[in-house]
């Protein structure tokens, strides 16, 4: 993405601007031209690290950053039809040797209150397919074992086996990453008519889809 002046820049990393003096962001402005990509902003200020005015987190703060922006961009072509289970498209995990960025993002107006502190974090970023809304968190085992599970394609009885555990807690982990959106599912061949009346205009999809079969038996008595 081309940035459109130094504007793209001050929608794209907001919060690393806090943490900068109008002097120190001024002048990193001038470093850009027309021709240079957003995602150069991080690049330039691991340059310029030991530079007075420039916190040694900002380079991992600008990467979860444009990750946002990112995810927000690429949300908007996320197709909800897919043929088999898939990781989210729009899904990236920014890796840090600096912990509490999240706390950073919840700061709305002037400087955070808190700063980074130096630690592993690995933080998700996506934009749910249906709310079409940017969500982050700090990644959990669950996380990233459903993960391994879906890009790997791995069985679920060799997982359940290896981990001694159920099979319907491996199964239960991957229907709550579908439902935060960090997973793509095919949608169920097994639907609910929609009724004719105006009422059923407003079911959510979820409510008219199966993911399995209800079989109905009837006992008689002879």
């Amino acid at each position: 993405m081309q940035i459109s002046g130094t504007s793209q820049l001050e929608v794209i990393y907001p919060i690393c601007r806090t943490f900068l003096e109008p002097d120190v962001w001024n002048g990193l402005l001038k470093e850009f031209t027309p021709e240079k990509n957003v995602r150069y902003f991080e690049e330039l200020i691991a340059y310029r690290i030991s530079e007075p005015g420039i916190p040694e987190f900002l380079p991992g703060l600008a990467r979860l950053e444009y990750a946002i922006f990112e995810a927000s961009q690429q949300g908007r072509e996320i197709l909800p039809d897919v043929d088999r289970r898939e990781i989210n498209p729009s899904l990236s995990m920014i890796e840090s040797t600096w912990k509490n960025f999240l706390l950073l993002t919840d700061s709305k107006d002037g400087p955070p209150n808190d700063s980074p502190e130096r630690g592993e974090a690995r933080i998700l970023v996506w934009c749910h397919p249906k709310s079409k809304t940017v969500q982050y968190r700090a990644a959990t085992d669950e996380d990233l074992l459903v993960l391994k599970i879906v890009t790997e394609d791995i069985d679920l009885r060799i997982v359940a086996a290896e981990g001694k555990v159920p099979i319907i807690a491996i199964e239960d982990a991957i229907d709550r990453a579908i439902e935060n959106g960090l997973i793509l599912e095919p949608s169920s061949l097994i639907r609910r008519e929609r009724g004719k009346s105006k009422a059923w205009e407003s079911i959510d999809e979820q409510f008219i889809e199966s993911s399995f079969f209800t079989i109905h038996c009837f006992y008689h008595h002879f």
